[in-house]
């Protein structure tokens, strides 16, 4: 029976499948609006063209019996969210039944995107807009706070610069280690002329001696002659080696030298090139919207009214988080005083307890918290 029962768990559990995602923004439980879907693709897809992260916001009417947590991880795996080899994927999920909402973090994003940080994200940016019921601007606030917890994002001119310092660097090392090469060679060759020399002074030596014998006079003068000639004939090539070793390094310093001032040039005439560009560019764009304004001076002053609205929700949107901070501080410090006060309590009366009493809760909307485990989950 037993038996019985988990063949058809594991039949159950293969044949759920997730659904195929459309795009970066999933909204299967139809909680966004085409607009704000809209934006929110256009955003993550523009941030991804520039080599930040894959990031996936998913809505989900359910969760299929499962944890938020494991929904979470199940889903992640499955779409491959991320970079491959880079592991940089965050999936942000929001689920109606049970009420529940998560980010999942890739392995290569939690450096910059901590399990704390993605709680923080949740409460102050996600959860107030949720608890108003304006879960649009909720996702995309977090969406936005995901993205500036990116490291930057080099630009082309950046990684051609970080890679002519690294080819310089990988040239001055090669022309390092050919001269600490050299000198070894020198040394080598010193000593072994030193010891030469005395190898020299001692056939010399005894040579001399031997000139001493009448039979052996004219034979060793012949040999010592032979030897001193061949010492010579060495020592000239060996000196000769030398002068072209020396003649090769400095050609090769000199090139080295060359190719090394004709990159700075390069480099030096595209930066000023770019600089001039987009100095002209902006000049263009400048003159572009001042022309604008002019032509159509009543959408600028809209615009202008816009702007003004939006720096004013901003504000306004500080201010909320700011007094909620100031309320959870309060919050904490009234519990922290209560439990100093039942501790004091209980040592008066000299009893002890099993442990110490919890209490838990909620409101009625959705309320932060961190797991670990490459995430940040909240449930209302």
């Amino acid at each position: 029976m037993r038996f019985l029962i988990a063949i058809l768990m594991l039949l159950s559990t293969s044949a759920f499948a997730f659904p195929r995602p459309t795009g970066y923004v999933n909204d299967y439980a139809n909680l966004l609006s085409t607009q704000e879907e809209s934006e929110m693709e256009a955003k993550i897809s523009q941030n991804v063209k520039k080599g930040g992260w894959e990031i996936a916001v998913v809505t989900v009417k359910s969760l299929d019996g499962k944890s938020v947590e494991t929904y979470a991880n199940e889903l992640f795996n499955e779409w491959g969210i991320g970079k491959k080899g880079k592991d940089d994927g965050v999936l942000l999920l929001l689920s109606l039944e049970p009420r529940k909402i998560r980010i999942e973090v890739g392995y290569g994003a939690e450096e910059n995107l901590s399990d704390g940080k993605a709680g923080r994200i949740i409460r102050d940016a996600i959860v107030p807009r949720l608890k108003t019921g304006d879960i649009g601007l909720g996702l995309s606030s977090g969406v936005n706070l995901i993205m500036e917890s990116q490291p930057r994002i080099l630009t082309q001119a950046e990684k051609v610069a970080i890679a002519e310092s690294k080819k310089e660097q990988l040239l001055q090392q090669m022309l390092a280690d050919q001269e600490s090469q050299r000198k070894a060679n020198s040394d080598a060759i010193a000593s072994e002329k030193f010891w030469r020399n005395v190898r020299g002074n001692i056939w010399y030596t005894f040579i001399v001696l031997l000139l001493f014998l009448p039979i052996w006079g004219p034979l060793t003068f012949l040999f010592v002659r032979k030897k001193l000639r061949e010492k010579s004939v060495r020592d000239e090539e060996e000196r000769l080696r030398l002068i072209e070793e020396e003649k090769e390094r400095k050609r090769l310093a000199l090139i080295a030298e060359k190719e090394r001032k004709e990159r700075e040039r390069k480099n030096r005439i595209a930066r000023e090139k770019a600089a001039r560009i987009r100095a002209e560019k902006e000049r263009i764009a400048r003159a572009e919207y001042l022309a604008w304004r002019k032509a159509n001076p009543e959408k600028a002053k809209e615009k202008d009214r816009q702007e003004a609205i939006e720096r004013k929700r901003i504000a306004e949107e500080e201010r909320i988080r700011e007094k909620a901070r100031k309320k959870r501080e309060e919050e904490r410090r009234k519990r922290q005083r209560e439990e100093d006060e039942e501790r004091r309590r209980r040592n008066r009366r000299n009893s002890s307890y099993g442990g110490y009493g919890g209490s838990s809760g909620g409101f009625g909307g959705f309320s932060g918290g961190s797991s670990g485990g490459g995430g940040s989950s909240s449930s209302w």
